[in-house]
């Protein structure tokens, strides 16, 4: 079985290989502009109407503004996780000014959902992982940030902190409190990570043309 980090990066060769420069359109998908919020969470709601048994849109909790922080779930069995079934979690945009790995997730749904029993690696995928996806981590940083823009106040969340340093430390040189003074959208990773036995995790940072993680 071919790994989904392996599946990535195919599908990312695939998409750039079958754009329309003109138009900027992979398969049907708009890649000429990133999407709100809002209109990230219909996209997802309109995949699971689309493919019911396989797809299915959560929240983890809600950022300082109060935006629901969404993720689909995507999985053969969708309803059910199988015995021993590994979980796998892609998080994108901690930073809100860092949208090239959370629109990579938005794409990466629409491609494993139209894929599924149709491509062999796939439908594999599917049939033996749970796959979560969450494209942003801080939605108000993101509707802060502007286009074209590499400064501001995009790259924190609400209350100005940078959510990837608000973790509690591995390894503290003095004791800290676990969850005294956390962000919220902090607090609602921690508690999804902790209420899930995920097996494997990836965070995704960008650039203005590159995502590494």
């Amino acid at each position: 079985m071919m790994s989904l980090s392996c599946v990535l990066g195919v599908f990312v060769l695939e998409m750039v290989a079958g754009m329309d420069m003109d138009k900027c359109t992979v398969e049907g998908i708009n890649m000429c502009h990133y999407r709100t919020h809002d209109e990230m969470i219909s996209h997802f709601q309109d995949i699971e109407t689309q493919f019911p048994d396989i797809a299915k849109v959560g929240s983890i909790g809600s950022s300082v503004h109060g935006r629901d922080i969404p993720y689909i779930k995507l999985s053969g069995n969708v309803g059910e996780r199988g015995l021993l079934e590994p979980m796998f979690k892609y998080v994108g945009n901690m930073h809100g000014d860092e949208a090239v790995g959370r629109d990579l997730l938005i794409f990466l749904a629409e491609y494993l959902a139209n894929g599924y029993g149709v491509d062999n690696r796939v439908t594999d995928l599917l049939d033996g992982t749970e796959i979560f996806l969450l494209p942003t981590l801080n939605p108000d940083g993101y509707a802060r940030s502007k286009e074209g823009k590499c400064e501001g106040r995009g790259r924190e969340n609400a209350n100005g902190k940078d959510l990837n340093r608000d973790f509690p430390e591995q390894f503290p040189p003095k004791p800290e409190p676990f969850r005294d003074g956390r962000q919220p959208e902090t607090l609602a990773i921690m508690d999804w990570i902790m209420g899930n036995p995920f097996v494997l995790s990836a965070n995704f940072h960008s650039g203005a043309v590159v995502v590494n993680y």
